[in-house]
Parts: structure tokens; sequence; C-alpha cells
């Protein structure tokens, strides 16, 4: 009992530095990227849960990078 009352006391400690620090810190970040990469947005935990395949959009210009290497043409030197 003791030690699920200092899970609680952390939790609500974490959260509020989250969003208190950590949120307003980030934001700016995120809403650059947002502007920048078109595939990029942060899914639900359901959608997440239902296509895991999700969390790669996730990732800040990951699509456009596997995307550009895959259509990428690489030079073959016949000597």
């Amino acid at each position: 009992m003791f030690v699920m009352l200092l899970q609680a006391q952390v939790i609500t400690i974490v959260s509020y530095y989250f969003h208190v620090w950590f949120k307003p810190v980030f934001k700016p970040f995120y809403r650059f990227i947002d502007q920048h990469d078109p595939y990029f947005f942060v899914p639900s935990k359901a959608a997440v849960k239902e296509y895991p395949a999700l969390l790669c959009h996730a990732m800040p210009f990951l699509v456009v990078i596997v995307v550009g290497t895959s259509l990428a043409k690489y030079p073959v030197e016949i000597t």
C-alpha cells in the first residue's frame, strides 16, 4: 500500500513537470516539424494498438528518408 502511494505521488509530480516544463519547450519543435514534414503525425494509442506500423510516422522525416533512399538510383560502374 505504501509503495502504491509513493507511485501515485511520482506519477503526479512527473505529469506536472511534463506539462509545465517539457511540453512548452518541445511545442515549437513539434510545430516546425509538422509544417515541414507532410507525413509526420502522432497517432493515438488506440490506432497504434491496431496498426503498429503507424509509429514510423511519429518519427520526423523517417518516411521521407525511407522513400527517398528507396527511389534513389545508385550508379553502377562497369569497367
